[in-house]
């Protein structure tokens, strides 16, 4: 796991100095072009943010680990996030997909797939991983592109949305809300919009 968080800050790392290169080399054109440059990376940082954690998070789903369901399931809530659909951070993760599926109007295969998503979750919480636990759903990805998917359906982002994510602006949830009394997000708490 170091190894990823060592490729994620280098990757970084060089993409910043590419940035500030370019714009050094704008700055030799005209400097209306290097404010140009600014204002598209700071307007499109969150977007990027944001899909550079989608691919993260199905990456981690994917591969089996004992995290990939609690990725998995972050990204449910971070898509259901953006479509403007708030979930209380006191309810079980079963009564939160079940509100999920309601207000977003989801059709049976992506309940079902939801369902699939939940199972993963608690197994990886509760089962012991000597039992043989540690390897997740091999469906797992393509349980959560699917549900991705449905939502994208059945509730399409907006403009604003796509751009200025709700999952990457909102505040950050305090440390002494983020208690994992019924398990709603291991890492992030309540999803609420902000």
């Amino acid at each position: 796991m170091r190894a990823e968080a060592l490729i994620r800050v280098l990757t970084g790392g060089a993409a910043v100095v590419w940035a500030l290169a370019a714009l050094l080399a704008l700055s030799f054109v005209s400097w209306w072009l290097v404010l140009l440059a600014l204002l598209a990376l700071v307007f499109g940082a969150p977007a990027m943010l944001r899909r550079q954690r989608m691919r993260r998070r199905l990456r981690i789903a994917g591969s089996g680990a004992p995290e990939a369901a609690a990725a998995g399931w972050r990204e449910v809530l971070d898509a259901s996030t953006d479509r403007e659909v708030t979930l209380p951070a006191n309810r079980s993760v079963r009564a939160l997909a079940a509100r999920l599926a309601d207000k977003h109007g989801l059709d049976e295969a992506a309940k079902q797939k939801l369902r699939l998503i939940v199972t993963e979750l608690e197994r990886s919480w509760y089962a012991p991983a000597s039992a043989g636990a540690a390897r997740s759903d091999p469906g797992l990805e393509q349980a959560v592109r699917e549900v991705l998917g449905a939502l994208a359906l059945a509730h399409p982002l907006r403009a604003r949305d796509r751009f200025w994510p709700r999952s990457v602006l909102r505040r950050p949830v305090p440390a002494a809300d983020r208690a994992e009394p019924n398990r709603t997000a291991p890492d992030q708490g309540t999803t609420s919009a902000g």
